[in-house]
């Protein structure tokens, strides 16, 4: 119990437990804190798409059709997004050393060592707790899902219990990916003694804080990882005539489609907005200085106009293309710590999300599959 109490107060997930970097002997002797039970249920679930498609086989054989598809590719999901979602630690720590070594982030390292203990600390309750409300929400989740079906008897319920069980599973290992996530998000917190020195005239456009851009967009990409199997599968089960019948699943995952996109808004659009305020002042402030330069500008040109000599003019040139090209740095930075093709990439990504819900939700695409069966069954007749 005592050890148990140890792993909940300070929970290891997945994206420890399958570290790239670790070998087997490590888990038993050198990180005897980390519970080897977690470490066999990851490795489990890894395993687990094989296994579904192992018994799909057995029972309905080369009858591909009437596979649970949904339940091979949600497990699939699942499996995928927590081998990429590996490491996040470490992306953490790396960008904020980059931010300290462009000057961006004024903080000294034994700071930052006493930053990153603190946030770990955090992060693992965080961690916990989005395994925890995961886990319930697939709780609640599945015996809804269960009690929704036309005729459920007892097979579909022993069957709807053990999926039960693997849901609630899988939702504890991506609820604690997802906490994490999103406490990286607020974790900036903690650096109150830390200024964000935004520079204008970096090289990378956006003030030196291209770091941040980078690695939180990681985030929206691994968030959109679930946000894409409920967006398909929702849109998949008005026209899914095939083998199972999954029409009791729709609500269910609009609902959780709707939960994804509010992680992904946490997890990547917070910490987005937060940056784009600094750098939007810091972009004010550097206007304010390079617009004393007019007045410089203007009478170097002025000079040129004059009869000069060679060395003169050469000298005189080169201090207005200086004064141009800080002025138009400023003028051209941009207040969003991420490129332009990140930004569409991003809204382009959400507009896929969002726009989809919305008529689901208005129950636009039931309306089209009630007039493609009307136009199926007159062409029939």
């Amino acid at each position: 119990m005592m050890r148990w109490k140890t792993w909940a107060a300070k929970p290891v997930g997945i994206v420890d437990l399958l570290d790239p970097r670790s070998s087997l002997p490590e888990w038993f002797g050198k990180q005897p804190s980390k519970p080897p039970i977690l470490f066999w249920v990851a490795i489990l679930l890894s395993a687990l798409p094989a296994v579904l498609i192992l018994i799909e086989a057995v029972r309905h054989g080369g009858n591909v059709l009437k596979w649970d598809f949904m339940a091979i590719s949600g497990y699939t999901a699942v499996v995928t997004g927590l081998w990429l979602v590996r490491g996040q630690r470490r992306r953490m720590e790396g960008m904020v050393n980059r931010l300290a070594d462009r000057r961006v982030l004024k903080l000294r390292e034994t700071n930052r060592e006493r930053l990153f203990d603190r946030s770990e600390e955090v992060a693992c309750r965080w961690s916990h707790r989005g395994g925890v409300l995961i886990s319930l929400l697939m709780l609640i989740m599945f015996p809804i899902a269960i009690v929704l079906r036309d005729t459920p008897d007892i097979v579909s319920l022993t069957i709807g219990g053990v999926a039960t069980i693997g849901g609630v599973a899988a939702g504890y290992l991506v609820g604690r990916a997802i906490g994490r996530l999103v406490w990286y998000a607020f974790f900036w917190r903690f650096t109150d003694g830390g200024k964000i020195n935004v520079q204008p005239r970096h090289i990378d456009g956006v003030g030196g804080l291209e770091p941040v851009g980078d690695y939180y967009f990681t985030h929206a990409l691994l968030l959109a990882i679930p946000a894409a199997y409920l967006l398909t599968w929702s849109l998949l089960i008005p026209f899914w005539d095939e083998g199972l019948d999954y029409d009791h699943w729709r609500t269910l995952y609009q609902v959780l489609l709707a939960i994804a996109f509010g992680f992904e808004v946490l997890a990547f659009v917070v910490p987005m907005w937060r940056f784009h305020l600094i750098m939007k002042d810091a972009k004010a402030d550097a206007l304010e200085g390079v617009d004393k330069l007019s007045p410089r500008i203007s009478a170097l040109k002025r000079e040129l106009a004059k009869e000069l000599d060679s060395a003169t003019r050469k000298s005189t040139q080169d201090d207005l293309d200086a004064l141009v090209r800080s002025y138009r740095e400023v003028e051209q930075m941009r207040t969003w710590p991420m490129s332009v093709r990140i930004r569409r990439f991003f809204a382009f990504n959400n507009a896929v999300i969002l726009v989809p819900l919305i008529l689901q939700l208005a129950d636009v695409d039931g309306r089209w599959v009630k007039f493609a069966d009307r136009i199926v069954n007159s062409g029939a007749g």
